[in-house]
């Protein structure tokens, strides 16, 4: 489920930072190179968990732990807003983008 659905289905918006966002120099290459936002292909293997504000650091740690979520990180946080379902990207630059659910897929699926 895209974080769009999510964020209008619980009536909030999310703030995501691009900064924070985890992508391999490779994967950032690939995709200036193909045209391709990474934020809209699809990306088997990651997760994204919503989590109480005040609990973000145990949950984390807990994550960590383990042997995938090492590199478990905050990228973003929950608003409020007058538009629920918005999903504001706050762009390396300084700038905000909003995030639009995807149109189709821009990448085939591979397996």
């Amino acid at each position: 489920m895209e974080l769009v659905h999510v964020a209008s289905k619980a009536n909030v918006g999310i703030l995501i930072r691009e900064a924070d966002i985890p992508l391999l120099p490779a994967v950032r290459s690939m995709s200036e190179m193909l045209g391709i936002d990474p934020l809209q292909i699809t990306n088997e293997g990651k997760a994204i968990i919503g989590v109480e504000s005040g609990r973000c650091d145990d949950v984390l740690a807990a994550i960590r732990k383990t042997r995938y979520g090492k590199e478990a990180c905050v990228i973003g946080e929950v608003t409020t807003t007058d538009h629920p379902g918005d999903v504001m990207l706050k762009t390396v630059v300084g700038g905000r983008r909003l995030l639009e659910s995807p149109i189709g897929d821009p990448a085939p699926r591979i397996c």
